[in-house]
């Protein structure tokens, strides 16, 4: 089964993959945090609403990190149109 992803762009031009469906596990978060991975930090956390806030980023802008989930496992379903 697919993960569903979405990648998008922060304030100061980073890459960022969101994924929408996978909470993060910290119960202090109450479920307002997804989990994410970029290419410094690898898995941590994303405010959803900090998530909603960015702009989605482009295929040129986001085929390197999409690169490297698939390359450690993932089975990707990009939702960015």
């Amino acid at each position: 089964m697919a993960t569903l992803v979405k990648f998008i762009k922060e304030p100061e031009g980073g890459i960022l993959a969101v994924f929408p469906q996978l909470f993060h596990q910290n119960k202090s978060f109450a479920n307002r945090q997804l989990t994410c991975y970029s290419h410094t930090d690898q898995h941590s956390s994303c405010d959803q609403k900090y998530a909603t806030d960015c702009e989605l980023a482009t295929h040129d802008e986001y085929t390197s990190l999409e690169l490297e989930l698939r390359g450690i496992g993932y089975d990707l379903e990009i939702l960015n149109k």
